[in-house]
């Protein structure tokens, strides 16, 4: 006798159809979620472009520091650009607003070494005394070995002003770099009650409204960024 099929229990069609339909809804719900977060990323990176000038701008007036001048005991130009910082230095001392200038001597290099160029605090002395600055009004410090750093820099100012003791010292530097040497003179300082102008100079190629537009730019403040935290967390 031909075998009568078996009727599916009672619910279990009703049991089969409600896990399909519970899959199907969490995988919907999970598609919505990731398309509501693509679209909130794809919004907040929209934004971020429109507005991406005053970001890129707010984050190099962070770096820069610039006051007002006033008559000092002496001019630190601190080292790492022949072109602008030297320029400004002497602009200063002819308008009398400091009776001198310091520098510390950069470490030689392996081409300075072997004289194919020159070192770059000898350039800027050089840049000094063809704008008007005397020799004797230029004054070079010294570190065993030579600087390295803005670090080496501020440590040998803080020994001459230990025996010097001036009341101000106007600073020379780029703008970008600006921020850092200020904090690094001050933890130099702190206790020789000096006090520290700032001179933030700009560069010839960019400045803080383009400086993401310029190879040279570009580069300067992303290094800067990266050697402020370097200088902050080895204190």
């Amino acid at each position: 006798m031909p075998r009568t099929a078996r009727k599916p229990a009672p619910g279990r069609t009703a049991r089969s159809s409600g896990r399909s339909g519970g899959a199907f809804r969490t995988r919907a719900a999970f598609a919505f979620r990731l398309l509501l977060t693509l679209g909130i990323a794809l919004l907040l990176c929209f934004g971020a472009w429109v507005i991406r000038r005053p970001i890129l701008r707010g984050a190099a007036h962070l770096l820069t520091v610039h006051e007002a001048l006033r008559h000092a005991d002496a001019i630190l130009l601190l080292g790492g650009d022949y072109d602008v910082r030297p320029e400004e230095a002497a602009r200063i001392y002819r308008a009398a607003l400091a009776p001198r200038v310091l520098l510390v001597r950069e470490k030689d290099s392996p081409a300075v070494q072997v004289g194919a160029v020159p070192n770059t605090s000898d350039a800027q002395v050089a840049v000094m005394r063809r704008l008007g600055v005397p020799p004797t009004a230029i004054h070079v410090l010294h570190v065993p070995d030579g600087a390295t750093s803005t670090d080496d820099e501020t440590r040998a100012f803080r020994e001459w002003a230990y025996t010097a003791r001036p009341h101000t010292v106007i600073a020379v530097t780029s703008a970008f770099h600006s921020r850092r040497a200020r904090w690094l003179l001050h933890r130099q300082l702190d206790g020789l009650r000096v006090s520290v102008v700032m001179d933030a100079v700009e560069d010839s190629e960019f400045d803080e409204s383009n400086w993401w537009l310029n190879k040279r730019g570009l580069t300067s403040y992303v290094e800067e960024y990266l050697k402020f935290a370097y200088d902050f967390f080895n204190d």
